[in-house]
């Protein structure tokens, strides 16, 4: 059991008690459990035309995208709003890209000629042209380490260039359409020969041709579109334009996983993504879902509603943060989202919470819930990571309890409040709770962690004592307590915060990624929260 602690003023600071708990690493991992759980956070629609490439910066901060109708779009991750949109009404823009500078970028050309250009980002005007292909450049991929990067022709040529020169730098005649990719590294390159066989060649010495050749059987009913080295440099994801994605070993070219099972219906290149720990791929389809498999069982892990009109053809996870965004004419931001429930009795100071958390704010005035109310808070858990959460202000009327067990369906955590002025509140809390464990659990049938939340701790009249609060705590299963004020904004952060890292460590272990996440017992370690805020000496009940 653990218990948040908190002074009301000064005085009582003297006397705040030194809570023994569990010290808890909370950095999330992305498991299986964590990806079924990613849900569209943005959509936006800045396009007239399909969305043929979209691209991360490397920090993950922004993402550029280039459609059909000439335009390019670059969007603030951190924000989830589009920050500066360019035309290329002239060239048209294709295949676009990052280079290592997140203000300029590449592109291929639809009108004039099939020239590659080398585009400054903050003043939409062109650095350098990269002539010779002589037909539409289907493969675009940059260095991760210097300025060499690589083209892919339906002229059957795949050239590599340097941001220096406007000359090209090797040119490699094929049989058939060309897919090519860096390792991770940069040291190497792969080249999809003729949809049957992958040549790896050293950046040194391309020259002399590849140094190994795996030899796959051949897709009859489908061509390699792309191909894609995982982040660690151990596998290679080849996607088509049919209705199969092949996983094979980076080193020996052993096939590892088919993945099949997704809809492409129409023979159109859809790409496929790693995530940045390279355990799963991910892929679009048609029918405008996107699937996930492990990579290391191949085992569907997922298939995600992602609300696109049409076809997904760019699909891209975000090198540092944990979203993904996937592009049809529409472009969505995926990420995880957690469902809170926020339950008690009617007065207690459940809404006042949700705003007071969300917005900062609070209303004097009560209006009652009808049923439920609704309201999202995107937190910024660490520096390169977010996570979204979905509150659920319940009703706390008598006649709104037969609606709760759907209220309750797929919640992840759950706050019960009482009014610390109140008695009665507090032993309807032990109700609440006895509803919420018959009608909610987790996936391995355990409770959702629920925090319990001791409210109006600015009045100086009170009913319910300390001591009574941690045996409920102890009986029923909470995992800690804390006394609030909504008025005066008291613990408020602190206990959601707390309830997140409870959330996600149980989260994680039903994956059996304890090790990680969990606590890692380090027993007589204390923590003292300290609240700035004294305490209030109005004597009148109020409804926060």
């Amino acid at each position: 059991m653990t218990y948040l602690s908190k002074a009301r003023d000064k005085k009582e600071a003297d006397s705040i008690v030194e809570i023994k708990h569990w010290r808890k690493i909370s950095k999330m991992k992305l498991t299986d459990n964590v990806v079924r759980n990613y849900r569209v956070a943005k959509i936006f629609r800045e396009n007239t035309d399909r969305i043929n490439r979209i691209d991360f910066s490397s920090d993950g901060n922004t993402l550029i995208s280039s459609s059909d109708d000439d335009s390019i779009v670059i969007y603030d991750c951190q924000n989830g709003t589009p920050k500066k949109t360019l035309n290329s009404k002239k060239y048209g823009v294709d295949l676009i890209c990052y280079t290592h500078a997140v203000n300029t970028a590449l592109h291929g050309s639809t009108k004039v000629d099939d020239t590659i250009r080398y585009l400054s980002l903050h003043d939409n005007k062109y650095i350098r042209y990269f002539p010779g292909h002589t037909k539409k450049v289907v493969s675009l991929n940059m260095s991760p380490i210097n300025d060499s990067f690589l083209s892919g022709s339906l002229d059957k040529t795949i050239r590599l260039w340097d941001l220096r020169s406007q000359n090209c730098q090797g040119l490699m005649h094929l049989p058939g359409r060309p897919v090519a990719a860096f390792d991770p590294e940069g040291l190497i390159f792969a080249a999809g020969i003729n949809s049957e066989s992958v040549k790896l060649y050293d950046l040194r010495s391309f020259d002399r041709g590849p140094f190994t050749t795996f030899k796959l059987t051949q897709d009859k009913d489908c061509d390699w579109t792309g191909m894609k080295f995982s982040p660690d440099g151990k596998l290679i994801l080849i996607s088509t334009n049919g209705q199969i994605l092949r996983l094979i070993d980076a080193f020996q070219g052993t096939p590892l996983q088919t993945f099949m099972g997704f809809q492409n219906n129409k023979g159109i290149p859809l790409e496929a993504s790693f995530s940045p720990d390279s355990r799963f791929a991910f892929c679009g389809s048609t029918d405008g879902r996107i699937h996930c498999w492990n990579t290391e069982t191949g085992v569907k892990v997922a298939v995600m509603n992602a609300d696109h009109p049409g076809p997904i053809q760019c699909l891209q996870f975000n090198p540092k943060y944990m979203m993904l965004a996937s592009a049809c004419s529409n472009m969505t931001m995926t990420e995880i989202l957690f469902k809170v429930i926020i339950i008690g009795d009617p007065t207690v100071g459940k809404t006042s919470f949700v705003q007071r958390y969300v917005n900062d704010a609070y209303r004097r005035d009560y209006k009652m819930t009808i049923g439920v109310d609704f309201a999202l808070k995107v937190v910024k858990w660490s520096d390169t990571q977010t996570i979204k959460l979905q509150l659920w202000d319940i009703a706390g009327q008598e006649r709104f309890t037969s609606m709760t067990r759907v209220y309750y369906k797929d919640a992840h955590a759950c706050i019960i409040m009482f009014d610390l002025t109140q008695q009665s509140t507090f032993q309807n809390a032990v109700k609440w709770k006895k509803d919420l464990d018959t009608k909610c659990s987790l996936a391995d049938g355990s409770p959702i962690p629920c925090l319990l939340l001791a409210n109006k701790c600015d009045l100086s009249h009170r009913e319910v004592q300390q001591s009574d609060i941690e045996d409920m705590c102890k009986e029923h299963d909470f995992v800690g307590w804390t006394e609030t004020s909504v008025k005066e904004g008291l613990m408020i952060d602190e206990s959601m915060r707390f309830l997140c890292e409870e959330m996600m460590t149980k989260h994680a272990e039903l994956d059996g990624f304890s090790n990680s996440m969990a606590r890692s017992m380090v027993p007589g370690s204390t923590i003292h929260l300290r609240s700035q805020q004294s305490q209030s000496k109005e004597s009148s009940a109020c409804s926060c």
